[in-house]
């Protein structure tokens, strides 16, 4: 099958047009998305406040021990469900995300704790919407923000379903930003 490169760098650069304007609208005073986005992540940490309150006020006059019992999914508890619930093989999910068996098998560990582009490898592979993405990354102690490049890039791929590991890689390479899952 030939390709047509005319008609691939088209595409691409229609790509590229249309991530730099998402990018322009977020960086400029789009009150409205950052609104929006705002409010997405208040309503995330409102929940988890809620429930952390509610495990407060019932585990009262507890000892710490019995506190500690009430601890949050990991992320790999997380990761590995999210795994299961896709009907995916671990190898598939590390193997999409770029990552090496090696680094996988230590992603099972309850102390895992992955590098913020790890999480992210494992978010596309594992084609997950924004919120779960959020929320993968906030386990893992990270959040995707707006005052980032890398992190506008990641979250307009997400939003418009972008998930395939080179496609991602080439658009963060197109605005000189560090890329993903290279096997690490």
């Amino acid at each position: 099958m030939e390709i047509d490169n005319n008609e691939t760098f088209t595409g691409d650069m229609a790509l590229y047009q249309s991530i730099r304007s998402y990018i322009e609208r977020i960086l400029t005073d789009d009150d409205t998305y950052e609104k929006e986005y705002v409010e997405k992540i208040h309503k995330l940490r409102a929940e988890r406040l809620a429930k952390e309150m509610y495990v407060f006020h019932f585990v009262r006059g507890f000892i710490l021990d019995d506190r500690l019992k009430h601890i949050d999914e990991s992320f790999s508890d997380m990761l590995l469900r999210k795994i299961q619930e896709k009907g995916m093989t671990d190898s598939q999910c590390y193997n999409k995300a770029g990552i090496t068996k090696q680094n996988f098998s230590k992603a099972k560990k309850p102390n895992y704790h992955p590098k913020k582009e790890t999480a992210i490898a494992y978010a596309l592979a594992l084609e997950l919407d924004l919120e779960e993405t959020q929320e993968l990354l906030y386990k893992a102690g990270y959040v995707l923000t707006h005052s980032s490049k890398f992190d506008i890039i990641i979250e307009y791929c997400i939003e418009s379903k972008i998930y395939n590991l080179q496609k991602v890689n080439e658009t963060l390479h197109s605005f000189e930003q560090s890329v993903l899952g290279t096997k690490e």
